[in-house]
């Protein structure tokens, strides 16, 4: 996700800086408030880089830390809920017919 976010920047950074004119990426020079240093230059385009490159990291870091805990939770569940049904079957077999 990283690298995806950092090559995205990256290249529509270069792209504005090689389609030039008279105002060079006016929505693209916000992101300076957020990565400092960033400019729609060739220069901003690798600070752009790393910038979108580690917040992509850790976005996906995130996202996969999340799923990662859930299917854990589903199949601590799941392993509890056979845990059961094996004991009860247990028990079942083991203690004697009270009818």
């Amino acid at each position: 996700t990283g690298t995806i976010f950092g090559l995205v920047l990256f290249i529509a950074t270069l792209w504005l800086v090689i389609k030039g004119g008279d105002v060079v990426g006016p929505n693209l020079t916000l992101l300076n408030q957020f990565f400092l240093g960033y400019s729609v230059t060739p220069i901003g385009s690798l600070v752009g880089f790393l910038y979108a490159g580690l917040a992509g990291f850790i976005l996906g870091w995130g996202v996969t830390s999340i799923r990662n805990l859930i299917v854990a939770f589903y199949l601590s569940a799941m392993y509890r809920s056979a845990e059961r049904s094996i004991l009860g079957s247990v028990i079942d077999l083991v203690s004697p017919d009270l009818d």
